[in-house]
C-alpha cells in the first residue's frame, strides 16, 4: 500500500490518525507502522516510496502535506539510507520529526551522514525500528502536542 488517507485505511482502528509514515523500504515501514500502532498510535498517512511516488508527488510534496495536514501530529522517515535532501525538506518542520536510517553494511557512511543530518535539521533520529514510537512520543511532548 502505498498511500492510506487520513482516519482510513492504515490507522488500524487505534486512536486518533497521527503518525505520517514516509518509507523509502514499505517493508521497514510497514514494520515501524505496526510497532506504532502496537504503541496506540494511529496513521495519518503511509507512503512506500519504493513503490512509486503516487500521482508523481516528489518527497518534498509529501513531506509538505503532512506538514499541513492537521490530523498528522508526527512525521516519521525510514530510510536506507533516505534521499539526502530528507534533512533540507524537514528542517524548520512545523511538527515533530523522527527517522529510523537502515544501514545496508554495519558502519555504513552513507546512512551516518545522514543521520548526522537529520539530526542537524532538528529530527529525532532512532537505531532500531522499536524505538521510533517511544521517540514520536518524546517528540509529541518536546514539541507540546498531546499524546493522543
Amino acid at each position: 500500500m502505498s498511500a492510506a488517507a487520513p482516519g482510513g485505511a492504515g490507522s488500524g482502528g487505534v486512536g486518533p490518525s497521527r503518525v505520517g509514515v514516509v518509507a523509502g523500504c514499505s517493508r521497514l515501514g510497514d514494520a515501524i507502522r505496526r510497532h506504532l500502532e502496537d504503541e496506540g498510535f494511529g496513521i495519518s498517512a503511509f507512503h512506500g516510496l519504493d513503490e512509486g511516488l503516487r500521482g508523481g508527488a516528489s518527497l518534498a510534496a509529501i513531506i509538505a502535506e503532512l506538514a499541513a495536514d492537521p490530523g498528522t501530529a508526527a512525521i516519521v522517515l525510514v530510510g536506507d539510507p533516505p534521499d539526502p535532501a530528507a534533512a533540507e525538506l524537514v528542517a524548520g518542520a512545523p511538527k515533530p520529526v523522527i527517522a529510523h536510517i537502515a544501514e545496508s553494511a554495519p558502519g555504513c557512511a552513507e546512512a551516518r551522514a545522514a543521520r548526522t543530518a537529520l539530526v542537524c535539521a532538528g529530527a529525532l533520529v532512532c537505531r532500531t525500528p522499536t524505538a521510533v514510537p517511544h521517540a514520536v512520543r518524546a517528540g509529541l511532548r518536546t514539541d507540546g502536542a498531546a499524546l493522543k
